[in-house]
């Protein structure tokens, strides 16, 4: 299984431009930033945080894969929902929140804003 996420251009080129390695198991999802921040999670049951194509922060709290991962509006927060069945709200490379209670694993996010 490969670890590693391939950031590959359109099909006329065959070799990826970028490689974010750094997952010690498969990767599960994705999700990206207006300011360039890719999130990625991990069956290792971590998040990493991308900015330039380089690891800044390794989201660590999740016992069990993740599932899926969101960017919240403004720098620094992040979703995570995973096989542990709980959802993490992390800022600043904290978790703040922890979400319990679901019965089973948490395997989507989407956030909704209150455009009022």
């Amino acid at each position: 299984m490969r670890r590693v996420v391939m950031v590959t251009p359109p099909p006329d080129i065959t070799e990826p431009i970028r490689q974010l390695t750094g997952h010690s198991d498969g990767i599960t999802c994705l999700s990206t930033g207006w300011n360039g921040t890719i999130l990625s999670g991990s069956a290792d049951c971590t998040v990493r945080v991308w900015e330039d194509f380089a690891v800044t922060e390794v989201l660590k709290g999740h016992s069990a894969p993740v599932w899926d991962v969101a960017i919240y509006p403004g720098r620094g927060t992040y979703l995570s929902a995973s096989g542990d069945k709980t959802i993490r709200l992390w800022r600043e490379g904290k978790q703040e929140t922890l979400f319990s209670g679901h019965l089973d694993a948490v395997r989507k996010l989407t956030i909704l804003l209150d455009e009022t």
